[in-house]
């Protein structure tokens, strides 16, 4: 807690290393909280740590899954082709690309909470 107040600017660097070297020297578990309970109170709008749910969601993990089984179904039947040169290549990065953008699409926030266009205009028409 003291490096975080540190990095937002609630404490100085001088007052964050001195509490800091104190910190190292505590024995018990008790004695720390005297060391955070003057902090300024942080900032409210930080976000909450993310959960492993949201970080890796469900539909995500089942994208992962479906490539991965096809990945090893195709590599067995290249295998069992005796074809010389590797021909799962291109569907492979079609499934590992196709993951890759969903990941990346996912992370960046997914669709916008607004409703589609045409989700909006049914409703014009509806309370009319």
């Amino acid at each position: 807690m003291v490096s975080e107040a540190a990095g937002e600017g609630r404490l100085s660097i001088a007052e964050a290393d001195e509490r800091l070297n104190q910190i190292y020297t505590t024995t018990f578990r008790h004695e720390l909280a005297a060391f955070v309970a003057d902090l300024p109170e942080g900032t409210k709008d930080a976000p909450a740590p993310r959960t492993r749910a949201e970080r890796f969601p469900t539909r995500l993990r089942v994208h992962l899954g479906i490539a991965a089984v096809f990945t090893v179904m195709l590599v067995v039947r290249w295998v069992a082709s005796d074809v010389p040169y590797f021909w799962p290549a291109g569907p492979m990065f079609l499934l590992w690309g196709s993951f890759l953008l969903h990941a990346r699409f996912l992370r960046r926030g997914g669709p916008s909470q607004s409703p589609p266009w045409w989700v909006q205009r049914r409703h014009e028409y509806v309370g009319r």
